[in-house]
């Protein structure tokens, strides 16, 4: 039997937990994310792909974001190109391998929870992350450079601020507005339009809802695009594509 500990994404996943539940609401409280709609195994499935990626082997094209990745092939003993654990391998591909992986998929069973409900959280994040790479047309080779705030290592800094901003038991249009609000301190709202392109693909638009409570599996998608940046004085203005 494969040994997980050999899996470097699988240590890096239950890392991700201490990360995402020490900084959702402070250090002193590890108790925010345990309602139904969260992403703590979305993040944690981030991390790994984040940190195991070869990302000196990619380019900032739409090829390279369509190349899907598994969690957990280790120790099912597949290939690193098997389908692993979740029920959909990430990609940014929506066409071919993972279109039923959108907001209202929090409501269908077959998305277990937490994990099910975790991978369409990670699946988005990942879309963004390619986003904000094709932005910038650039990919840095070490994710642990952060001298070089673009593409990737930026995209990771706004999940990490994200976790921060964002409250205690938070819902996906929640965890998505703390991210558009790191980007706004960090960034100067950069990233705003490449932010908004990734959630509103996947459903998680200007108007998409929670409803009354992010404890359960009602939500409403929308796949309208995300505004621009509010007006900032009489002659500049950020407007995003297809507003």
């Amino acid at each position: 039997e494969a040994d997980s500990d050999f899996d470097n994404a699988i240590i890096a996943h239950e890392y991700g937990h201490g990360w995402s539940t020490r900084l959702t609401g402070g250090a002193s409280n590890v108790t925010c994310l345990r309602n139904v709609e969260q992403g703590g195994e979305g993040w944690s499935d981030y991390l790994g792909l984040m940190l195991t990626t070869d990302w000196a082997s990619l380019s900032p094209n739409v090829a390279s974001a369509n190349i899907p990745r598994g969690i957990g092939t280790y120790v099912l003993g597949e290939a690193t190109s098997g389908d692993g654990i979740r029920p959909y391998r990430y990609s940014y591909d929506i066409a071919n391998i993972n279109s039923a992986v959108t907001y209202a998929a929090v409501g269908n069973s077959s998305f277990s929870q937490p994990h099910g409900i975790g991978s369409i959280w990670c699946t988005i994040i990942w879309d963004m992350t390619w986003e904000i790479i094709f932005e910038d047309n650039a990919i840095e080779p070490d994710i642990f450079n952060t001298s070089n705030m673009v593409g990737n290592v930026a995209a990771l800094k706004l999940v990490n601020e994200g976790l921060r901003l964002q409250p205690c038991s938070p819902s996906f249009v929640d965890a998505r507005d703390a991210i558009l609000a790191a980007d706004q301190a960090f960034f100067n709202g950069k990233y705003r339009c490449a932010i908004g392109r990734a959630f509103a693909r996947r459903g998680l638009g200007q108007n998409a809802s929670t409803g009354s409570s992010s404890d359960d599996r009602v939500v409403t998608e929308d796949f309208s695009p995300i505004a621009g940046n509010a007006l900032s004085s009489p002659l500049s203005l950020t407007v995003c594509s297809g507003e």
